[in-house]
């Protein structure tokens, strides 16, 4: 058949399975012998779970190997987030993310309108059902980072996410997430904003990028920052090189220079429980 991407492709391959849960796993990613117990088991046991994620080894295009999360999951007990906790991100939900079939179902799947950020959109949706996503403190996959993937776009995981919390804006309608919501979309235009500067320095309209950058630094700080924005005044010219290297550091998977905020997230594929 025609390829309708990402969110087509495994909306049709659900459609092909029964099983009662399912588990996304993007093809260059690994799940670990006892993920998918240890997943389901929370689904069994606490109804008002709408996925069970986990911990993931980071691995591949990256200058270490690093775990997906170190710090406690959300506003609550480290365990279990809200729909307002996986919004502003507090929550991540990575690689290892197991749901029911059911709740799928009622969302309507996978929106193939998504060209990017396809698979949080479903978290949110998912979390609007009701309920929390639980986390499990355990490393129970490997999400691989690849050079050039689309989880080392900024830009295009900005404009996903943009799209995912403007549609979550209209589902909440006065829910009390929605002015968190709407200043979230505040914070990922201006991001968008420094990074379409970068371009355009890049591109070598030096002079006006600049301009343009400066309007938007306040999306990164750090004395690094801080020394390049004044030798840029003195030394416009060197912009461009160092930005250069900057978009080169990110795909492949380095940091550079502090980033405009970009959400890593994997490609979904998936498997039936």
């Amino acid at each position: 058949s025609d390829n309708r991407g990402v969110s087509a492709a495994s909306n049709r391959a659900i459609a092909a399975t029964t099983a009662p849960y399912l588990a996304l796993l993007d093809g260059n990613d690994l799940l670990r012998p006892h993920y998918l117990e240890r997943t389901v088991a929370v689904l069994e046991r606490e109804p008002e779970a709408r996925l069970a994620t986990c911990n993931a080894r980071i691995f591949g295009a990256v200058p270490r190997e690093r775990s997906c999360v170190d710090a406690a999951q959300g506003s609550g007990d480290g365990v279990r987030g809200s729909l307002a906790d996986v919004l502003d991100r507090s929550f991540n939900v990575y690689i290892g993310s197991t749901f029911r079939r059911t709740d799928y179902d009622r969302t309507g799947g996978f929106d193939t309108r998504m060209a990017q950020s396809e698979d949080f959109d479903l978290w949110v949706r998912l979390l609007l059902l009701g309920g929390h996503a639980y986390y499990l403190d355990e490393i129970l996959a490997d999400y691989r980072i690849r050079p050039g993937s689309a989880s080392a776009n900024g830009e295009r995981m900005l404009l996903g996410n943009i799209r995912v919390y403007e549609k979550a804006l209209a589902a909440l309608g006065d829910q009390p997430e929605a002015e968190s919501v709407r200043e979230i979309i505040v914070r990922q235009r201006r991001a968008l904003a420094f990074e379409h500067a970068v371009d355009r320095i890049i591109d070598g309209d030096t002079r006006r990028g600049l301009d343009e950058l400066r309007a938007a630094s306040g999306m990164v700080s750090g004395p690094v920052w801080t020394v390049a924005f004044a030798a840029w005044r003195v030394f416009p010219g060197l912009a461009r090189p160092l930005l250069r290297w900057r978009r080169r550091a990110h795909r492949r998977g380095g940091r550079g220079l502090v980033s405009a905020p970009a959400i890593v997230q994997a490609l979904p594929g998936f498997i039936g429980v």
